[in-house]
């Protein structure tokens, strides 16, 4: 219960504001989560979480290619 009062005051996800977009508000996430001190640390995890992003939405982008999964499922060579 404990967690749900303090609820409002959690940072949002920083990788959820970089698939949308927000860089400044990620790297405010981030400083509120890591502290402010060593911004060659928010650098890299700003780096590291793009290069996710980036990542899955390419596998999304290739997946959605060749149809809805569950169909991709029952298509091909595998076949049991």
């Amino acid at each position: 219960m404990v967690l749900v009062g303090g609820y409002p005051v959690y940072p949002e996800s920083p990788y959820y504001l970089l698939k949308k977009g927000h860089t400044e508000k990620a790297r405010k996430a981030l400083n509120r989560i890591h502290g402010s001190k060593d911004q060659t640390l928010i650098d890299a995890e700003i780096k590291r979480i793009t290069s996710n992003v980036t990542f899955s939405e390419e596998v999304r982008v290739a997946a959605s290619q060749k149809g809805p999964l569950l169909v991709q499922c029952f298509q091909g060579t595998n076949l049991v």
